[in-house]
């Protein structure tokens, strides 16, 4: 039966494995240990945000600081073809619909003002970076997994604090929690399922192994997003390619 369901759909297959996969001891672990970073990240540095992607992690992780601190700032980065790529203005008002978290959308324009991708691209080289003042937080939240790929799990692995294992110190004293750092597929599915919480369309035509971007950054325009942006919203990447050839590159 699983099987099946997975031929046809393979998000679906996903997530009744992930309904099944929720009630082992491995997963409750997993999720206690999620639950516990962050409530320890919020005692030792209350002033955090979350670095929010709407992505298949982010979206779990703004789901689970909603329920431990509803208050917390919440920011998501958009470019202007942010809007012509995936389904993320429908997934943002669903998500916001049943969990009213505190949003805010920091839009930036680099890719309609600029007469090349590529300038634009180079202009907003640290606009992740700069999304919020470092000054003004003492640690952020971000949606990490060291199953996604060799540099994440490097990134993972060298929390260096004895207060929590998902907790990393920068030299500057400001901290960073990834909560669901050994979450693999199979814990995703299970959050999304138990919660029934809204994914991008690229997951629900691909399933949760796929990377998603909110801009078209060079390593994605060399991995082929032009294609599959095709794919997904086709007047969309229509109006971006009009704009700019480079991406079909």
């Amino acid at each position: 039966m699983l099987e099946n369901i997975q031929k046809t759909n393979k998000l679906k297959g996903q997530l009744l494995e992930g309904m099944l996969w929720r009630k082992t001891a491995e997963r409750k672990r997993r999720l206690a240990f999620a639950i516990e970073g962050i409530k320890e990240m919020f005692e030792v540095a209350p002033k955090s945000y979350v670095s929010l992607s709407f992505g298949k992690q982010s979206i779990c992780i703004a789901h689970m600081v909603f329920e431990v601190a509803p208050e917390t700032p919440m920011y998501f980065l958009a470019s202007d073809e942010t809007w012509h790529m995936f389904n993320y203005q429908e997934v943002i008002e669903r998500f916001i619909e049943k969990w009213p978290i505190n949003l805010t959308i920091v839009q930036t324009h680099r890719f309609f003002d600029f007469d090349s991708w590529k300038e634009g691209r180079d202009a907003g080289d640290r606009d992740l970076q700069n999304m919020c003042r470092r000054d003004d937080w003492d640690g952020w939240f971000w949606g990490l997994s060291k199953d996604e790929s060799r540099g994440r799990k490097i990134t993972c692995s060298q929390n260096n604090t004895d207060i929590h294992p998902s907790i990393f110190r920068y030299a500057d004293d400001k901290l960073r929690c990834t909560p669901i750092q050994n979450w693999d597929i199979r814990d995703l599915a299970a959050y999304l399922w138990e919660h029934d919480i809204p994914v991008l369309n690229i997951y629900e035509k691909y399933g949760l192994e796929m990377r998603t971007t909110a801009r078209i950054t060079k390593k994605a325009r060399d991995l082929g997003a032009h294609t599959l942006l095709k794919d997904m919203n086709s007047l969309g990447t229509r109006i971006l390619t009009n704009k700019h050839e480079e991406i079909e590159q």
